[in-house]
């Protein structure tokens, strides 16, 4: 059986035609995901948020996801309903009209990905788009369209997945021992140049800073001797994604 993580919240009241207006509130999944939900105007004095990752609801869903959409590696599905103060689930007529809501991504994402970030509510086993934004400040991506308590989700363009897919290195072939040198371009700052020859010996390591200028490798191995001509491998790593490539070095 699932633990459940919920806070319990005395709604900051404004009487407006027996409604109320609440601000917002952040509260954590179990697995500590940032959520943050802000009714505009509830009937219900005192209420609690209850949020815990989906189940099996989202199978189908998942399975069938909107065009062009795919699920990033470590995102999960929350479920987020609302309580009152004897734990009966709140109807939707108690919700008066939209109202915002947030949801936390994961600090190990690739780092830009966030930026690409899209939230989706389930409805009849399809996952439906909602107007998104980013609060960088809160590393959340938030909606001020939600109109009803349920599942969400977040899900990114498949193109924007692998910031690693652009890679491409220039000249190749190369010649070094004069002033050229073999750049590496699109390569993510935060990221990992390793070189190979063919026989699998990692001979360079580079590491990439958070914000490249250039990433460049001179044709040296790790003991600062220039290697000789044939073929090399370089492999590009980022947290859990990898790209590879041939480099060609004649005399």
């Amino acid at each position: 059986m699932k633990k459940k993580c919920f806070i319990f919240f005395i709604a900051m009241i404004l009487v407006i035609n027996t409604t109320i207006s609440i601000k917002a509130l952040e509260i954590s999944a179990k697995d500590d995901t940032k959520i943050e939900v802000n009714l505009k105007s509830t009937d219900i004095l005192k209420l609690r948020i209850v949020a815990e990752p989906a189940g099996d609801e989202t199978i189908k869903a998942d399975r069938n996801l909107p065009k062009g959409f795919c699920i990033p590696k470590g995102l999960k599905a929350y479920k987020i309903s609302a309580e009152d103060s004897s734990g009966n689930l709140i109807e939707k007529d108690k919700i008066k009209g939209a109202f915002t809501l947030g949801l936390g991504y994961p600090k190990q994402i690739n780092p830009g990905l966030e930026r690409h970030l899209r939230l989706f509510v389930l409805y009849k086993d399809k996952w439906i788009p909602l107007k998104s934004k980013l609060d960088l400040s809160k590393g959340m991506i938030k909606t001020e369209s939600a109109k009803q308590f349920g599942i969400y989700r977040l899900l990114a363009p498949a193109s924007d997945i692998n910031p690693l897919k652009d890679i491409f290195v220039y000249p190749n072939p190369v010649q070094f021992g004069g002033l050229e040198v073999l750049n590496f371009r699109n390569v993510p700052g935060g990221s990992v140049v390793e070189i190979y020859a063919v026989s699998g010996e990692q001979i360079r390591k580079i590491d990439v800073p958070l914000n490249p200028n250039e990433v460049i490798w001179d044709g040296k191995k790790e003991n600062g001797e220039f290697v000789t001509s044939g073929l090399y491998l370089y492999r590009v790593n980022m947290t859990r994604e990898e790209a590879f490539g041939k480099i060609v070095v004649k005399r």
